[in-house]
Parts: structure tokens; C-alpha cells; sequence
């Protein structure tokens, strides 16, 4: 088994946690070269402290939601 996330029920979960981390790295580049590095420590504890467990929970839920899990299609075997 294939496990899948397009189309599936955790798919704007996946896809809303990506972003938010695509922004919390843009803000860090931004940041570091404002030189605000004040602003550095507290987006890392946001990234470590949400991005990771949430990440995390969906893993656990998609495992035990077998439905999210579909079978590859094989092909019919012909008689011999």
C-alpha cells in the first residue's frame, strides 16, 4: 500500500502546514538579512514547537485511518 495525499481527507491539512512553513522560512531569510535578530529565535521556536507535532498527529491520524491508505492497482493475471 501506497499511501496518498491528493484528494485525500488530511490533504489542506498537508498543504496548509507546508505553506506555513514556506512563510516561517521566507520571514527567516527576510529577517536575517534586515539583520532583526531578534526576530530569529521566536520564528524557530514557532517552526520546532508547531510544524513538528503537527506534522506529527496528521502521521498518527493518517495511519490509523485506513481509509487513507489505497491499493495500488495490479494487473489481472491471466490463466495459464
Amino acid at each position: 500500500m501506497i499511501p496518498t495525499f491528493e484528494g485525500g481527507p488530511y490533504a489542506a491539512s498537508i498543504r496548509g502546514l507546508l505553506s506555513a512553513n514556506l512563510v516561517l522560512g521566507i520571514a527567516t531569510i527576510v529577517a536575517q538579512l534586515a539583520e532583526l535578530y531578534w526576530l530569529l529565535f521566536p520564528g524557530l521556536v514557532m517552526w520546532s514547537l508547531i510544524f513538528g507535532p503537527a506534522m506529527l498527529l496528521i502521521a498518527l491520524r493518517m495511519r490509523s485511518d485506513r481509509r487513507v491508505l489505497r491499493q495500488v492497482p495490479t494487473p489481472a493475471r491471466r490463466p495459464a
